[in-house]
């Protein structure tokens, strides 16, 4: 990866807006060349995607809920992997101390988390033997 690649993803980390022609023009380079190099930076997953932030109070998910989950030693990727895939726009962070898993998501009203929570629970279930899932608790924060 050269220093093209990295002022390209910098340009990108800065405001994924930036059309490859912007970029282009600021590196002095043809556009092709910007559309070719995030393309493979892409296929080699340097580039993992492009995300949008939003304000979750202006959505009207003014509901902050964590659900705390603990697993067998070693299982702590595999558990996350599964509720990341789950698509309930979950946070899924992995710690270290009192729990494995910390999986956050703002959330409109109490059947939103609620039922994210019934979602993480049955796959948690699921695959509970497997991996030893041994608790998971909700905590719910209004802001």
């Amino acid at each position: 990866m050269g220093e093209i690649d990295l002022a390209i993803i910098e340009d990108l980390k800065r405001d994924t807006r930036t059309s490859f022609g912007e970029i282009a023009k600021m590196l002095k380079i043809p556009p092709q060349t910007v559309s070719n190099r995030v393309a493979r930076l892409i296929k080699e997953g340097v580039i993992l995607g492009f995300i949008t932030i939003t304000d979750s109070m202006k959505l009207k998910r003014g509901i902050l809920a964590f659900i705390e989950v603990n697993v067998k030693p070693g299982h702590s990727e595999r558990v996350a992997r599964e509720i990341t895939g789950l698509k309930d726009g979950l946070m899924v962070f992995e710690t270290i101390g009192t729990h494995d898993l910390i999986l956050c998501g703002f959330f409109r009203d109490h059947k939103g988390y609620t039922r994210a929570g019934k979602r993480c629970y049955k796959r948690c279930q699921e695959i509970r033997e497997e991996v030893k899932v041994s608790s998971m608790k909700l905590k719910v924060y209004v802001v």
